[in-house]
């Protein structure tokens, strides 16, 4: 299980964003993603992203400073249960072929990035 945030932020083509950064419960690793679909990440929400749907970015981290970017991902983020806002699973590709994948908690913070 990884628990977080889940907060606006910007595309890295300055478009409004949404970031849901993670933490294993064991303390074994970190995962961030940055998603910024045409529809928006509004829960119940599905994104796929890889080479041929630039729509995200994903990353998983067994370190502060030890992080790989992901290939390919997908999110999948559902309306909230009594002690967190959202909740889903994650997966995540990475170029080595690795895949890795874990549910979530995550706390929505009410915060607005302004981009551009």
């Amino acid at each position: 299980m990884y628990r977080g945030t889940m907060s606006s932020g910007c595309a890295p083509h300055d478009a409004p964003s949404t970031e849901l950064r993670l933490e294993a419960d064991n303390g074994e690793g970190w995962v961030s993603f940055n998603l910024w679909p045409a529809e928006g990440v509004i829960p119940p929400s599905a994104v796929r992203f890889d080479a041929n749907r630039p729509i995200a970015q994903g990353a998983y981290c067994t370190g502060p400073d030890i992080c790989e970017s992901a290939e390919w991902g997908e999110i999948v983020i559902v309306s909230g249960s009594s002690n967190s806002d959202v909740h889903g699973q994650w997966t995540l590709g990475l170029g080595d072929g690795r895949v890795h994948r874990g549910a979530f908690e995550a706390e929505w913070l009410a915060i607005q990035a302004f981009c551009g």
